[in-house]
């Protein structure tokens, strides 16, 4: 069965920690969505990226987030968070994405 973006990313926002009532959560969901499209463009073009699949691309976009000043400085400023929770926020986006990952019985790559 192929579950979309959305499905995969509020799962793993939700298990993140961030409450799913809030505005947090539809905005890291939302990030985690663009970063996903971002990398499927990027991916699709070669060869060996055709057999990657939507859970694929959230799992390079959650690994990419903690670093992302873009991202963080998002959530700074639509939230007045401090740069540091921003950070721990996406860290927590990166592990939970990890874990699902895991526990849907795939390998992370190193890479």
């Amino acid at each position: 069965m192929f579950l979309g973006k959305k499905h995969w990313a509020e799962r793993i926002v939700r298990e993140s920690g961030i409450p799913d009532d809030g505005r947090v959560f539809g905005e890291v969901r939302d990030m985690l969505i663009t970063g996903a499209e971002q990398c499927e463009r990027a991916v699709r073009t070669d060869p060996a990226g055709r057999g990657a699949d939507d859970l694929d691309f959230l799992l390079m976009s959650a690994r990419a987030m903690p670093d992302n000043r873009s991202a963080v400085e998002r959530l700074v400023g639509r939230f007045d968070l401090s740069e540091e929770r921003a950070q721990r926020l996406m860290d927590l986006v990166r592990q939970a994405a990890y874990a699902l990952y895991e526990r849907e019985g795939r390998s992370i790559p190193l890479a």
